[in-house]
């Protein structure tokens, strides 16, 4: 029987399904509503969610397995997502990249990076660096960064293409006042403008719209790129052909701004 069929009773069961979610409540109402209402009438505080994640924390820390690297990567992607970030969680979260760096296969960086970097958003992205630096942690913040240096260089070392992670490194980077050389912050930024660019010009040409309008950014910006008003024109037209309506809009600005400039 799978466990969004077993009623939550007690303590004991509500546990085991806050675990089943991956430490959250977050899909209790996508999983089941029944459920969702039988947790919160248990009235479960903060800090008793906080300790069984910490457990949970532990556990996956003290059983994390190197012996199928091709899974290093995605276990590694879990711990975090149950991780209370404190600075021993952070400092062991530390500990496993720089132990798995020489057995970790190549196209699992893109994972622990995005541990380590973050992907989301906001221009601080989220990751373990961040979540060090904001705690105060500056020494773990440091620390991170140079892991994802290394990581970075693997990458490239080893031909895997990781998709925009270069360019939020240094979105963190900048974002955060962290101190690194500029002209291998630049050498990043204009690394993922090229690996961008071709990725949205290979979708362009796959006829995939959302990448047909980014393709037109580029070239409007010169990101990747040498700036071409006539491609940006080009894509933008299509996207918005196609029926995508922000491109329907950027063309009506774009041509309004070529009349003005011309």
């Amino acid at each position: 029987m799978s466990i969004e069929n077993i009623p939550i009773k007690d303590l004991e069961q509500a546990k085991a399904y806050f675990l089943a979610m991956g430490c959250s409540h977050f899909h209790l109402s996508r999983e089941s509503v029944e459920r969702r209402d039988e947790y919160y009438a248990l009235k479960i505080s903060r800090s008793t969610e906080m300790l069984w994640r910490q457990e949970e924390a532990n556990r996956r820390l003290t059983e994390f397995s190197f012996e199928e690297p091709e899974k290093i990567g995605i276990s590694y992607s879990a711990l975090n997502d149950v991780t209370e970030y404190n600075y021993h969680y952070i400092q062991e979260m530390i500990n496993l990249a720089q132990q798995f760096y020489d057995v970790l296969p190549p196209e699992q960086i893109k994972y622990v990076l995005s541990v380590i970097i973050g992907n989301n958003g906001t221009l601080t992205r989220g990751g373990l660096i961040e979540k060090a630096y904001k705690r105060g942690f500056t020494d773990l913040a440091e620390q991170l960064l140079f892991i994802a240096k290394k990581y970075l260089w693997k990458a490239e070392n080893k031909q895997i293409t990781i998709l925009w992670l270069q360019g939020y490194l240094v979105d963190v980077i900048e974002a955060l006042g962290l101190e690194e050389d500029n002209d291998y912050l630049a050498l990043l930024r204009n690394k993922d403008n090229i690996l961008s660019f071709q990725y949205y010009r290979q979708g362009a040409h796959n006829g995939n719209i959302f990448s047909m309008r980014m393709l037109a950014r580029c070239f409007i910006d010169g990101k990747g790129c040498d700036a071409n008003r006539k491609e940006a024109e080009h894509w933008l037209e299509k996207a918005a052909t196609a029926g995508n309506d922000l491109a329907k809009e950027e063309l009506a600005q774009f041509r309004e701004t070529e009349i003005h400039n011309n």
